[in-house]
């Protein structure tokens, strides 16, 4: 049957995962004490959603009035993107602490692996998975919601923060990490549902394997 299939449930156990680490860093990101800037995000991300949900077409009908729209755009989304930093570092921390330093410490299982009878191990040898392979995959896990990022995308979103003053800038490089989040998620979704050794790409490069314990 479907649901007993490694597939079905391999998919299920990291569900599972990614939800309890975006509950994890949502329970972080919102509140002042371990994120500093809370109330600056609360604030510029209002100002951006009434910015663009409240648009009228007819005020941006000239090329200068819709580069004036654009700069307007930039300039919330940075500030906003800025404000929201520590979501992106808790993020990683968390995804660093769970999936590669508590799956190592159980000889790989999460706690969704342990729900489903799964875990991860070395594919040359069907032993222990290394730390150094553990990062890899870690890399490239994404957040619960389809197309929402990916662990290194995050760590993308981080540097630019810290490192580009420009909103003109920032707001081009955000689009393209948003870019690269998108196109691999797409190709691990769709290479994972039709891989008939339920193998992601991930699993391939790093020498990985989700493996039958029950």
């Amino acid at each position: 049957m479907v649901f007993r299939s490694i597939k079905y449930r391999r998919f299920s156990a990291i569900f599972l995962d990614l939800l309890l680490l975006s509950f994890l860093t949502s329970l972080l990101f919102n509140n002042s004490i371990s994120n500093p800037r809370y109330n600056d995000y609360q604030n510029y991300s209002k100002e951006y959603t009434e910015l663009i949900t409240n648009i009228n077409i007819e005020d941006y009908s000239s090329p200068d009035k819709v580069i004036e729209f654009k700069d307007k755009v930039s300039t919330l989304l940075y500030n906003t993107q800025k404000a929201n930093l520590f979501y992106y570092i808790w993020f990683v921390v968390l995804s660093i602490l769970y999936f590669v330093i508590f799956q190592y410490s159980t000889g790989g299982k999460t706690l969704g692996k342990k729900l489903y009878g799964l875990k991860v191990v070395d594919s040359e040898n069907k032993k222990k998975i290394s730390l150094s392979r553990l990062i890899g995959r870690t890399l490239f896990t994404g957040e619960l919601f389809l197309f929402d990022g990916i662990v290194f995308t995050c760590i993308l979103n981080i540097i630019g923060i810290l490192l580009i003053n420009d909103s003109n800038i920032y707001f081009y490089y955000n689009a393209l990490t948003n870019l690269i989040g998108i196109i691999f998620e797409i190709v691990f979704i769709v290479t994972f549902f039709k891989n008939k050794n339920n193998e992601t790409i991930a699993d391939k490069v790093f020498k990985t394997k989700v493996i039958d314990i029950k």
